[in-house]
């Protein structure tokens, strides 16, 4: 598509006013440049109200009637919906947009055009990248790539919150997911979080760096190699959002191997006890060597919405 792009906007005579179709989906849906800009539009059958909303990079026309369409796009004069992304092509932020918009393009009857824009200003606002992000989103991406086979409800319940305290969170339990890079598997722990009246399970990822390994970029590819996963939206915004949080150097060129993933039940693991109130936010390294490990087939992974 960005051959195509480029192709248009290098076009002698190239008319700014008229959108010229990149690529069509379908009779309602296509990419079109408008100007030098991209537009993802959509013909506005729910009878959207007419709104405007404009970002730093993208912006959002509700109820917009369009009638200069060039004579090759075969888009008929109508009202449209469409969002307009003003950076640059050769960017990450434009394939993530290509690739959620296209997914979008199945899930239309699921979700709607405002709130798929709102979807997209929440994962290109500004994040901080560091190394632990990478290791965490790493262990959390294994899990779910050795479970989702035997167990595919464990998607359903991944990120369900943005301010969710753990991981997974199902209707009767809750999964932490903590990963670590240490010879032994020695994992940090926040007491308050997996110590409480929930019923708490802790994911336990030993991985170590490994240059015959898998970088994440390489690790989201072989998820990405299940159709199911690929195509369902609500996951693949959730891994871009968590993809933004980490520099490309650091997803292209760390690489890693997984040595073993073990679960354990709080009620299995051995904790401070008779706490003094006064004493908050307690964290503290757990080493899981003999611990009893709990398999996922004991686990109810329900989640009814």
């Amino acid at each position: 598509m960005k051959t195509k792009i480029k192709n248009i906007l290098e076009l002698e005579g190239h008319d700014q006013n008229y959108l010229y179709l990149v690529k069509k989906v379908n009779n309602d849906i296509g990419f079109f440049i408008y100007g030098s800009n991209i537009l993802f539009v959509e013909r506005n059958s729910k009878n959207l109200k007419k709104e405007k909303i404009s970002t730093e990079l993208l912006d959002l026309n509700l109820n917009i009637l369009i009638k200069s369409f060039d004579i090759e796009s075969t888009f008929d004069d109508d009202n449209y919906n469409y969002i307009e992304f003003k950076g640059k092509i050769e960017s990450l932020d434009f394939d993530a947009f290509l690739k959620l918009c296209d997914i979008y393009s199945n899930e239309t009857n699921n979700l709607n055009f405002n709130d798929f824009f709102g979807s997209l200003v929440n994962l290109f606002r500004p994040k901080k990248n560091t190394h632990f992000d990478l290791v965490g989103f790493y262990g959390e991406l294994q899990f779910i790539m050795t479970s989702f086979i035997d167990y595919p409800m464990i998607v359903n319940g991944w990120h369900v919150e943005s301010n969710s305290k753990y991981d997974f969170v199902f209707d009767k339990v809750n999964i932490e997911v903590k990963t670590t890079c240490k010879l032994e598997p020695i994992f940090l722990i926040k007491h308050a979080q997996l110590f409480n009246e929930s019923c708490n399970y802790l994911c336990c990822v030993h991985i170590y760096e490994d240059n015959s390994g898998k970088n994440l970029i390489d690790l989201v590819n072989e998820i990405n190699d299940n159709v199911v996963l690929k195509y369902n939206f609500d996951f693949q915004l959730k891994i871009e959002n968590e993809l933004r949080k980490i520099p490309l150097d650091q997803q292209m060129l760390v690489k890693f191997s997984l040595h073993e993933i073990k679960i354990f039940k709080k009620d299995d693991i051995e904790t401070l006890i008779d706490i003094p109130e006064r004493l908050t936010d307690i964290t503290y390294n757990l080493n899981t060597i003999g611990l009893l490990e709990t398999k996922m087939e004991k686990i109810d992974i329900s989640r009814i919405n």
